[in-house]
This record gives C-alpha cells, structure tokens and sequence, in this order.
C-alpha cells in the first residue's frame, strides 16, 4: 500500500493497471524496445481487457507473439 495513488516510477499519473501495463514512461520505453526488435507492441486506445485479449489470442503475424508479449508484461510487472 502506498501513501500516494501516484505512480512510484513517474509519480505523474495514477497508477493503475492500464498505466503500469501501457502508459506510464517507462513500461513505453519497454514496448518501444520490444518493437525495435522487429515486433509490433500494439500500443492501442482499446479498454485493456481487449488490448490484453487481442495480443494473447495469436493471430499476429509472429507466432510466438503471445509468449513474448507476456514475458513483457512480466518483465514489467516485476
């Protein structure tokens, strides 16, 4: 529990799960550096819940796609 509903890493934003897993700076430097690796991170105004089903449904291009995306989700979880 935290004093602040601000976000610990840019403490500009509240954090929630969508600014954690989408917006905040830092997890955008993330998925801009999983992209520049040649994968799309499909960064989207969806509500999560359809921004999280689309990328862990596979019908990307790259098959592998599901398993990377939530690596990264984990990757900024932790």
């Amino acid at each position: 529990m935290a004093n602040s509903p601000k976000c610990a890493i840019c403490s500009t934003e509240v954090e929630d799960l969508d600014h954690l897993l989408r917006y905040c700076p830092n997890t955008t430097e993330t998925w801009q550096a999983v992209q520049s690796h040649g994968v799309n991170a499909a960064k989207s105004n969806a509500r999560l819940s359809i921004w999280l089903h689309h990328n862990i449904s596979g019908q990307q291009e790259d098959p592998d796609w599901p398993t990377k995306f939530l690596i990264t989700l984990w990757y900024i979880w932790k």
